[in-house]
């Protein structure tokens, strides 16, 4: 062989030998990205569940917001009632006063 096919034998040899090492080290930067993807994946997950939850306890809330209010306007027509009863009553009681006084005046 002539000097200068040793020379780009040679010259071949280290172009091979950086592209290996520059193959590795990519091997490595794709190793820590999927790992760090897996990671980001398990938090998704992860937050995807808080998620859930936060949706199941606002429907929670939301339903015991409805029962509240149902129980709030029973106690408002309640109390509606009762004050048209006790309205009647007086009206009823002032009614049998006037005509006692009635009688007896």
């Amino acid at each position: 062989m002539s000097d200068v096919e040793n020379l780009t034998v040679e010259i071949l040899r280290q172009i091979r030998q950086e592209l290996q090492s520059t193959n590795q080290q990519l091997d490595g930067f794709r190793e820590d990205v999927n790992a760090r993807l897996d990671l980001v994946n398990t938090r998704l997950d992860q937050l995807g569940v808080r998620v859930d939850n936060v949706t199941e306890m606002q429907n929670v809330l939301v339903l015991e917001h409805r029962k509240t209010n149902q129980r709030l306007e029973f106690f408002a027509e309640e109390m509606i009632r009762m004050r048209t009863r006790d309205n009647e009553r007086l009206t009823s009681l002032e009614t049998a006063v006037a005509e006692l006084q009635r009688k007896i005046g």
